[in-house]
């Protein structure tokens, strides 16, 4: 373990030290029903949505109230889409969380306080944060899974495995993200007759209230060129070659989005590609996800625009580095038929599976002629 690994230890056990204070004793009623912690990006709400909508199949949730304590990023999407799936939510800041010990200490207090009996976490991936929510609940049943230390100190996995009662063994097969999902809640006592399908239509009712200035890109193609890391960042030179063809096949200007972190991206394609392209006004994410399920096509980098326009059967391609494939990529064609990952060449070709690992391959490697081949693929798709 090197120095800044031990530093980032020490201060996260003094950090527990002073959050475990503030949840002790255990003993007290409980009767605040169940909570659900998912706090993590809006990409894997979006894939955990089926396994949201059936937790109330779970027969000893029929009856309950079910608290989603979810990414504060996602609580207007979630309450938009969701919210016949849960009673209440109490959102999570992620950066709040970690950099102000009077938030994080009120969340835990807030969650500690609502005597939940129950506790479930389905995140495969755990980190630091979602159980330290766990931790504060303090429930007599608190399910999570037995994950691998992907995102948590190994030390702090071992301390937090503690703090639930139930650690599901997850299956050794790698599935996509979907059925890991649903493996959680077979766990639980779901049916597979209950399981609802990944896509769906988007609900209509969400563009009523759209914006003339919004209202008016309905029905237009779409580059989604954000991305959590840069090296999920496909370049903004190969978007731009993506934005004339795209133009082209559709004869109309084509939405350039994706967050902040595209920003650069954005204008390098305006600027190449002029009057082809128009950069999308700020938006709210449930405006983005109205304009998004109408769109003809959508090319995305490994992100939230992927997940979307899977979700609402949107001709979608997807351009990777290969980081976590066989679990976020590529679709199943049972789950969404209609869409497509292209991967660097070397990627594609090995036999490495990637499904952890933290060394993708670089995205720039992505062939512009490979994604126009993927976006004949899912257009011809009915």
């Amino acid at each position: 373990m090197n120095a800044a690994q031990m530093r980032e230890l020490k201060q996260a056990a003094a950090l527990l030290q002073a959050d475990a204070r503030i949840v002790w004793p255990k003993q007290r009623a409980e009767d605040g029903g169940v909570l659900i912690v998912r706090v993590d990006a809006i990409g894997d709400y979006m894939l955990f949505r089926p396994a949201l909508q059936a937790l109330r199949t779970v027969p000893s949730f029929a009856q309950e109230r079910l608290v989603l304590c979810g990414n504060a990023v996602w609580q207007e999407l979630a309450e938009a889409l969701d919210r016949k799936s849960f009673d209440a939510f109490i959102p999570v800041s992620r950066d709040a969380f970690r950099r102000d010990i009077r938030y994080r200490h009120g969340l835990l207090q807030e969650l500690h306080a609502q005597h939940f009996h129950c506790a479930v976490q389905p995140t495969f991936s755990r980190d630091y944060i979602g159980d330290s929510c766990i931790m504060a609940a303090a429930a007599s049943r608190a399910v999570g899974f037995d994950c691998p230390s992907q995102n948590i100190q190994p030390r702090l996995l071992a301390f937090f495995n503690r703090c639930y009662t139930e650690l599901v063994t997850p299956s050794n097969s790698l599935p996509f993200e979907t059925e890991r999902n649903w493996e959680f809640l077979t766990y639980l006592g779901a049916s597979c007759a209950d399981k609802p399908a990944y896509q769906e239509a988007f609900p209509e009712r969400l563009c009523i209230g759209l914006a003339a200035s919004l209202r008016q890109f309905l029905g237009s193609p779409m580059l989604f060129m954000g991305a959590s890391a840069p090296s999920k960042r496909w370049p903004a030179a190969c978007f731009a070659q993506v934005a004339r063809r795209v133009a082209s096949m559709f004869d109309k200007k084509v939405l350039l989005t994706g967050g902040a972190d595209a920003a650069n991206a954005i204008a390098v394609v305006e600027e190449t590609c002029g009057e082809a392209v128009v950069p999308l006004p700020e938006t709210s994410l449930v405006e983005l996800a109205a304009l998004l399920a109408h769109a003809p096509l959508v090319v995305s980098n490994d992100s939230v625009g992927a997940h979307m326009g899977a979700t609402w059967n949107v001709p979608t391609v997807i351009v990777a580095n290969g980081q976590h494939r066989g679990r976020f990529h590529p679709y199943p064609a049972e789950v969404a038929p209609r869409v497509r990952t292209v991967y660097p060449p070397a990627c594609a070709i090995s036999s490495r599976n990637l499904y952890y690992a933290d060394a993708p391959y670089p995205i720039e490697d992505v062939p512009v002629a490979a994604v126009f081949e993927a976006m004949e693929a899912v257009l011809a798709i009915d």
